[in-house]
């Protein structure tokens, strides 16, 4: 069986602020940058894809589409950009 993935659209590193508690459960291969004082800015959708290589998964079945919820197309739902104040999106897997 051939398994493909697909990503995002999710929020970017430029909005994605994390703890450091947050930023040490990302896998190993997702270095993150220094934001202010004891924060990082995280890359979620690199961390998705480096949990898909490690289960298994090669890149190239692997799809992202690098659109920001936060920053970006405004007709995507971001609980950090509109302050809890948004829908929702949905995810699924399927045979």
């Amino acid at each position: 069986m051939k398994l493909l993935a697909a990503i995002g659209p999710c929020i970017c590193e430029k909005c994605y602020e994390v703890g450091e508690d947050v930023a040490k459960r990302f896998p190993e291969s997702c270095e993150p940058v220094k934001g202010s004082p004891g924060k990082f800015m995280m890359e979620l959708a690199l961390a998705a894809e480096a949990s898909l290589i490690i289960a298994g998964l090669t890149s190239s079945n692997i799809d992202r589409l690098d659109i920001c919820t936060s920053c970006g197309d405004r007709n995507q739902f971001s609980y950090r950009a509109s302050n809890g104040d948004c829908g929702r999106q949905l995810s699924f897997i399927g045979f």
